[in-house]
């Protein structure tokens, strides 16, 4: 056996691997960092830490290049110097001199597939972390730079700040000028940013601004809850601007602007391992698609059952006849009516000639005030930073009797209460139930078209997700084979096309990568596209090592014969 021909081919083959595939690595990681660079996300000791994390995520592109780089340039030397020649005189098959090429080709392939399915997404989870995660300091570098602000929602919100300032919770509540602003849920961050001069746009999905906010200050908090992330950005003395009359309004109490921040480690999956694909398989939940999904299906659920709960309680005489909410930790409010219809929006009340709408309001157990009216509305909305279902009472032609004053009976055109819940959590139980039985429950209320286009829009997301998890698992095992089969076409053409400059014989084998390339990541994109079958989207991921393996075995028969 020739040994000593296997460790020079061997030997050479990984030394100009490894220079082609450090410096494209460098490159490429130098490149990415560009951006965030000039975002001012990244200082010195960050920017080392970008490129060191984006080392081994740009591999699994830059492998099959670097390979098709170093078997060119080691065989066409081989050629050139009639190395080649004087193998196949002395009784050394083609087969046998490409066999160092096709044991790196496996261990390419077989460290390229581990590297995919289990360093890779740690890395990428480091990244997207580091630069996209790190939302305050994006606003601030911003807001500083005079650039507008597009904040990172689902939302469409654009703002633009005078100033912006980064501050300790701990500061605030010692006494700083917003000590106004509540504290957030728990497991929020300890920091705060506070705006000047802001002016808050809300845009369309074509690009068109529907609403205009400008405030004289305003904080943004951010926090997690469920495995997603909020923002609650508080704005003082609003000025909203109303584009049907070019006019601007002035509010002055704060207003609170809910935000849901998508989370790009947990909506891509290119940032899941191997065993947390197999486990997404399992616990489809755990995707953040999907749980938003379950989440607008389970409040659905709870809001109906919540409406059908107090239409029938309402529609029973006596006492039975009674729905109790609650709002804060001791305030609770007694309904009674005389009639109750369900209407789109929710419920309505209305007194008939000897009984009115009757509200009693008691307070840390207290008997506080009695509210009669003429007629009340009842809407029921999701929280979905809450887990709780929300009831608002709207009550018109108002006489209010207050307890506390000895009777005092005053009278209002209408009354508002906000914020109300059930005294029985619904959403919470159902959150917790796994998607399949949302779906079944689904399934009794036929009638219902909000809930049952919710479970198709859940089932569809799930069918998808199985298609996208089956699709990375294809894709990453074609790019590890497609590395194997680069290399061997290189070498297979450059004894090939011996005579020819190794820049040709390279541009041919970096064309067919990048061929193999392209057509293996569309095919994921088909295989996630519902109007496609998963089968075809399958074929598409290996049709590029399908067209690299007949091109190469063209070559090689056409290498043997002579």
């Amino acid at each position: 056996m020739p040994w000593t021909l296997y460790r020079f081919i061997f030997r050479e083959l990984l030394r100009l691997l490894l220079l082609s595939a450090v410096v494209l690595v460098l490159l490429i990681s130098f490149f990415l960092a560009i951006k965030p660079l000039n975002d001012g996300l990244l200082g010195p000791w960050r920017l080392i830490k970008f490129v060191g994390y984006s080392i081994p995520t740009t591999l699994t592109v830059v492998v099959p290049f670097a390979g098709a780089f170093a078997s060119t340039m080691v065989f066409s030397r081989m050629a050139s110097d009639n190395e080649v020649v004087a193998c196949a005189t002395s009784g050394i098959s083609y087969r046998s001199i490409l066999l160092p090429v096709f044991v790196l080709g496996w261990v390419l392939a077989i460290g390229l597939y581990l590297l995919n399915s289990w360093v890779v997404p740690s890395f990428y989870r480091e990244i997207s972390l580091m630069v996209q995660q790190d939302v305050p300091s994006l606003v601030i570098s911003q807001v500083q730079r005079g650039r507008p602000v597009q904040i990172p929602s689902r939302e469409g919100y654009v703002l633009y700040a005078d100033d912006a300032d980064e501050r300790y919770l701990s500061d605030l509540e010692a006494g700083d000028e917003s000590t106004s602003a509540p504290r957030p849920n728990p497991g929020a961050p300890d920091k705060v940013i506070m705006l000047r001069g802001v002016a808050l746009g809300l845009f369309d999905d074509a690009g068109k601004m529907r609403d205009l906010f400008t405030a004289e200050k305003a904080d943004v908090y951010m926090y997690r809850h469920r495995g997603r992330t909020f923002a609650r950005i508080r704005l003082q003395n609003v000025m909203p601007y109303d584009p049907a009359t070019g006019n601007y309004g002035r509010v002055k109490k704060t207003q609170t602007l809910p935000l849901h921040v998508p989370n790009p480690i947990k909506d891509d999956l290119r940032f899941y391992t191997w065993h947390q694909l197999l486990d997404l398989t399992r616990h489809p939940e755990k995707h953040d698609d999907v749980a938003q999904r379950q989440v607008r299906l389970a409040g659905r659920l709870a809001k109906e059952g919540l409406m059908q709960d107090m239409l029938e309680r309402l529609g029973k005489a006596g006492d039975e006849g009674r729905v109790t909410l609650l709002s804060g930790a001791s305030d609770r409010y007694v309904i009674s009516t005389p009639t109750v219809r369900r209407t789109k929006s929710g419920l309505k009340l209305a007194a008939d000639s000897s009984t009115p709408v009757r509200v009693r309001h008691d307070s840390g157990g207290l008997y506080t005030s009695d509210i009669e009216a003429q007629s009340a509305s009842i809407r029921v909305a999701v929280d979905e930073q809450s887990d709780q279902i929300l009831t608002e009472l709207e009550l018109t032609g108002v006489t209010v009797k207050d307890m506390r004053l000895d009777g005092r009976v005053t009278q209002k055109r209408s009354r508002q209460i906000s914020r109300l819940r059930g005294v029985q959590a619904r959403l919470k139980p159902l959150l917790d139930q796994l998607p399949g039985a949302l779906r079944q429950r689904a399934q009794g209320y036929p009638d219902q078209q909000d809930i049952q286009d919710a479970a198709i829009d859940l089932e569809g997301i799930l069918r998808k997700l199985r298609c996208k998890i089956l699709a990375q698992v294809h894709e990453r095992l074609a790019l590890a084979v497609a590395s194997l089969l680069v290399l061997m076409l290189g070498a297979v053409l450059s004894m090939k096309l011996q005579g020819t400059t190794p820049l040709v014989v390279y541009f041919w084998s970096f064309l067919m990568a990048s061929v193999a390339v392209f057509v293996t990541r569309s095919g994921v994109n088909v295989a996630s596209d519902p109007d496609y079958s998963l089968s075809l989207g399958l074929l598409v991921i290996w049709l590029g090592n399908v067209a690299l393996f007949v091109v190469l075995m063209g070559v090689y028969r056409g290498l043997a014969r002579n």
